[in-house]
């Protein structure tokens, strides 16, 4: 009998953030299980302010991963599946700017806000460094093993992009 009223003085607040949508943070132990995996990506998309669309350097069909793990942490990793096949090393400055922006992979932390639908992603190490120290916030929606990540607006190497929509499958 203590150890059942133990468990569930553990369990309730637990429950309640997840049901009144209070933050969570996955570093903790109380985030989203659901988000917890590898994920592979399906597609990528940019919206322009006109409605355009315009894929990302990295392509409308990315290889790559992202991770969730219990402890709070994340990283990603994207490419453009259509990249010169080519050793950085004797890559000329054109083949390694290309290389460079066809690829993206950040590490960090990550915290989760049921409320507000969101997903902050807190950067820790990047490929770009302007992107280390920073907070990148995604809408997300989790539908079974299907995440779609959101983000917006901002500048894509000259292009403004108001919204990118990511669509990652969990492997199982």
């Amino acid at each position: 009998m203590k150890l059942a009223i133990f468990v569930l003085a553990l369990l309730i607040p637990a429950g309640c953030s997840i049901l009144y949508g209070q933050a969570t943070s996955a570093k903790s132990g109380d985030g989203p299980r659901q988000l917890i995996g590898t994920w592979v990506p399906i597609s990528a998309e940019d919206r322009t302010a006109n409605g355009e669309v315009h894929y990302p350097a990295y392509g409308h069909h990315p290889r790559g991963y992202l991770t969730y793990d219990a402890t709070g942490h994340m990283t990603v990793q994207l490419m453009n599946s259509e990249r010169e096949k080519l050793g950085l090393r004797t890559a000329s400055l054109e083949q390694f700017k290309a290389a460079a922006t066809g690829f993206l992979a950040y590490s960090g932390t990550f915290t989760v806000n049921r409320a507000e639908g969101t997903i902050v992603h807190h950067v820790d190490c990047a490929l770009d460094p302007a992107d280390v120290g920073t907070d990148m916030v995604r809408k997300f929606v989790l539908s079974g093993d299907q995440l779609t990540l959101t983000l917006g607006p901002y500048n894509e190497y000259g292009t403004v992009v108001q919204s990118r929509t990511l669509v990652w499958k969990r492997l199982r």
